[in-house]
């Protein structure tokens, strides 16, 4: 089946900050830890069964959760990115906006093995400033039948012209220590056949896409960048869950006024 998903964590630029501490409303705690802190918001699929919930954590941390037919299949995940200068970009937020819309176009692929792909989702934008820097980030999701897109992007402001992203820190918590089938990372090639293994049971830095069978569905993660010349975020497992999985940046992204519009 052609898959419409809007795929990936797709970086765009940069971000803001000041940390705030203490929790006003109820904490939803995760198992790995995580625990969503007063207000939350959600977005489904058209037909209902994907689930994207964003909050902010006691920290002020950007996460989200994702379900599918009522059953978690990413357990609350942080978001945020490292930048070289200027402070990084993983806490402290407040929320600050969010809306919502659909969308539903049928196009015809000038090759493949569809006559025409149908593009239908749901879409949820949050806007977050950072108080102590006053720059704003928003991360954009999109909830499809067979699963889920999002992607950080940076409006155009006075405090955010100029900066390097070195280090990208979104993380997809599983449920488990799912069966994975996966490839080993190699600057030279991309033709090793797939290893089988445990999701715990990897060691070297992986290449994606990063394919997981759990109890309730079939789990594929990938994370591409949108610009020229940039290396694809590798997947690799985290250090402290072996069922967390945490893309890694091997190059830097370099954001400028001129570059900006374009991501």
């Amino acid at each position: 089946k052609k898959s419409n998903v809007w795929e990936g964590a797709a970086v765009g630029l940069g971000f803001a900050a000041l940390t705030l501490t203490g929790c006003a409303g109820p904490q939803q705690k995760a198992q790995n830890g995580l625990a969503f802190c007063g207000e939350t918001t959600t977005v489904a699929s058209p037909d209902s069964n994907v689930v994207v919930t964003f909050g902010l954590t006691t920290d002020s941390v950007p996460a989200y959760q994702m379900t599918f037919g009522g059953k978690t299949v990413v357990k609350p995940s942080r978001l945020g990115l490292k930048l070289k200068t200027g402070g990084d970009l993983d806490r402290g937020f407040a929320l600050t906006d969010k809306k919502t819309r659909s969308f539903d176009e049928t196009w015809a692929p000038v090759w493949g093995e569809e006559d025409s792909i149908r593009n239908h989702y749901n879409e949820l934008t949050v806007s977050l400033n950072q108080p102590s820097t006053q720059r704003t980030i928003e991360v954009i999701f999109r909830a499809y039948n067979d699963g889920l897109g999002f992607r950080y992007f940076f409006p155009e402001q006075d405090n955010l012209t100029y900066f390097t992203v070195k280090d990208e820190l979104t993380e997809f918590a599983m449920t488990g220590d799912h069966t994975a089938w996966w490839i080993s990372g190699d600057y030279d090639t991309q033709e090793y056949d797939y290893t089988e293994s445990r999701l715990s049971q990897i060691r070297a830095i992986e290449s994606t896409p990063l394919r997981m069978l759990s109890a309730v569905s079939d789990i594929r993660v990938e994370s591409i960048c949108r610009r020229l010349s940039i290396a694809v975020p590798d997947v690799t497992p985290d250090g402290a869950d072996p069922t967390t999985i945490s893309c890694e940046t091997p190059a830097v992204y370099s954001m400028s006024e001129d570059n900006l519009s374009s991501i």
